[in-house]
């Protein structure tokens, strides 16, 4: 068996986010659930003809989620419920690529004289292409990893031969809040681990 000494690499890399991410809830109350579903859809044409002039294009605006279900009334001639109407919800995501008009565009939004009621409920700002900050932040974990590897050797009084092993064991995003300059940021972090063989 080969001996060998195993040490973990840590890289982070912190890039401004290139994109937006409005989340949007739509909410309507009709007679009939055919009404509801003309309501949302008038609701999402409207949105996309109104952000028109910032950027926003009809696929920049999806559905995530909906909903549609009946609301009941309890009846007092027979003692049972009764659907008497139908209610509705839709979730939308607003993709915004241009960061300057971020807050006009959700001002439109609240603003919009909507067929349904209209929330926006929170804003994301992401990195749409992370293949380059990933592979920024998988060679300093790499680097991080030599680095280490070397104070171990010295700590040990060993010699270190090849690499016998090394995997990413870790790689995630987390969102911070804006930056200094007033930036929105992503953190990129990243984690290696890499196996040496121990030099007889």
């Amino acid at each position: 068996t080969t001996e060998a000494v195993t040490v973990y690499g840590q890289g982070h890399v912190s890039v401004k986010a290139d994109k937006a991410m409005i989340s949007v809830n739509l909410s309507a109350h009709a007679k009939t659930s055919k009404e509801i579903n003309k309501k949302m859809r008038d609701a999402q044409r409207m949105m996309v003809a109104s952000l028109k002039d910032y950027g926003v294009q009809a696929k920049d605006v999806v559905v995530n989620w909906y909903s549609v279900y009946p609301y009941m009334e309890y009846n007092e001639l027979d003692g049972g419920n009764k659907v008497t109407a139908y209610d509705g919800n839709r979730t939308l995501t607003v993709t915004v690529r241009d960061l300057s008009v971020v807050e006009d565009v959700q001002d439109v939004l609240l603003e919009m004289e909507s067929p349904v009621n209209l929330n926006v409920n929170n804003i994301s700002y992401v990195l749409e292409n992370t293949e380059a900050a990933m592979d920024q932040a998988r060679e300093m974990a790499a680097m991080d990893a030599v680095k280490r590897s070397a104070k171990m050797a010295k700590v040990l009084g060993v010699k270190l031969g090849r690499i016998v092993n090394s995997v990413e064991v870790n790689n995630y995003m987390y969102y911070p809040a804006s930056s200094s300059d007033g930036s929105q940021m992503v953190d990129i972090y990243m984690q290696v681990e890499v196996s040496y063989e121990i030099k007889s």
